[in-house]
């Protein structure tokens, strides 16, 4: 298969940043694939408007950790803190990119959150988010931003886990939907330049034969390639299954097909809001 019409094309980055540990731990793993790609790095922060709106409500109140008394949030204080965290942001984004050297942009917007996120997201090729745009408070379903993304853009969603940068051996899952190839393409982008070269297939399809076919067209894409795949069938799949699998695998990331079946799904839901390593959805 010719290499050049699969090779899977990353120009620009978004990664949102506010200068937390969270969000630092999220640039480098940006920064790092931004160099892997070629790519352009674009750093967003958001003035979250709803922290705005909140604190202009008669009857929010903040209480102090130390001194546990109550008082109004005050507007403009809250104004303040937020331009003085975007500029921060700002500092640290400019800095890291100069120092690692690759082309980067810094932008700061204002509005919800999960809005600010996708309009940024539509002319570029991949996002990067923290964890805790992932989950709702019992982690039983993807949380707004995300979920926004997947339905919304047509590029590939990356959720770090409590700042855990990307990591090998990588799982990939699979399947008999469309966005399969572009899946396994994107990971082997991602590890070929590795030392380990090493993936994990969980291939999910209805039966055995499905499998094997499956199995052929992913020998054949990685065959000319210095990989070590191991593959691992999974015929009469179910979400379930898929997920059960997946944690049993030694895992430095997971890269799944942003197929909406799979993900509406609670065991894999259940999964990726407990998981520890990097997400890759690709869309």
């Amino acid at each position: 298969m010719n290499r050049e019409k699969r090779e899977p094309k990353i120009r620009r980055i978004l990664v949102a940043v506010d200068a937390s540990p969270n969000s630092l731990a999220a640039l480098q793993t940006a920064g790092d694939l931004a160099r892997r790609f070629d790519a352009e790095l674009l750093g967003l922060f958001v003035e979250d408007m709803n922290l705005l709106r909140l604190a202009g409500l008669p009857f929010v109140q903040e209480v102090g950790v130390f001194s546990a008394r109550r008082r109004h949030l005050d507007a403009t204080d809250i104004e303040r803190q937020i331009r003085v965290q975007a500029h921060r942001a700002e500092q640290s984004f400019t800095t890291f990119v100069q120092r690692i050297e690759i082309r980067g942009e810094f932008r700061v917007a204002r509005g919800p959150v999960p809005t600010e996120v996708v309009s940024a997201a539509s002319d570029v090729d991949l996002v990067i988010l923290g964890k805790s745009g992932l989950a709702q408070p019992q982690g039983s379903r993807l949380g707004s931003t995300v979920r926004a993304l997947i339905e919304e853009t047509p590029g590939m969603t990356m959720i770090l886990q409590n700042g855990a940068a990307l990591g090998f051996p990588l799982v990939v899952v699979y399947d008999e939907t469309p966005l399969a190839e572009k899946t396994l393409n994107v990971a082997v982008k991602l590890v070929e330049k590795e030392e380990s070269g090493f993936l994990t297939l969980l291939i999910a399809a209805e039966d055995k034969e499905a499998c094997d076919n499956l199995q052929a067209k992913a020998q054949d894409i990685t065959s000319d390639l210095p990989l070590i795949v191991r593959y691992r069938q999974l015929s009469k799949s179910t979400a379930a299954k898929v997920a059960h699998r997946i944690q049993m695998e030694e895992r430095g990331a997971l890269i799944l097909p942003g197929n909406r079946a799979l993900l509406a799904d609670e065991a894999v839901l259940s999964l990726l809001a407990k998981i520890e390593v990097p997400v890759l959805i690709v869309s």
